[in-house]
């Protein structure tokens, strides 16, 4: 199973309390941050956010890449989460969105 699958079958699991605005902040998960986790990326916490690759917010594009994100596409997930879209609603864009990795 590939790594995108990977992460939209973590968003659908219930394993993530879903939050906004951070890839994690105490406990809880912007969909970005998810795909960190299930990518095994080691996180530093700091004042209860964590940061992934050194960020609190966004992910490298060679993690976009590898995922098969478009240029943007990192933005729309983070606005769907940040305005409310449940995990399982993300996990179904993706499947909508699926394109071939760069």
């Amino acid at each position: 199973m590939n790594l995108r699958q990977q992460w939209i079958e973590a968003l659908e699991s219930g394993k993530y309390e879903q939050g906004i605005f951070f890839l994690k902040n105490r406990g809880q998960y912007c969909c970005l941050g998810v795909l960190c986790e299930v990518a095994g990326l080691k996180g530093q916490e700091k004042e209860g956010i964590t940061h992934y690759e050194g960020d609190s917010r966004t992910i490298s594009i060679e993690l976009c890449r590898s995922v098969g994100l478009r240029a943007g596409q990192q933005i729309d997930l983070a606005s769907l989460n940040d305005c409310g879209a449940n995990f399982k609603y993300i996990a179904q864009w993706l499947r909508d969105h699926d394109t071939k990795p760069d």
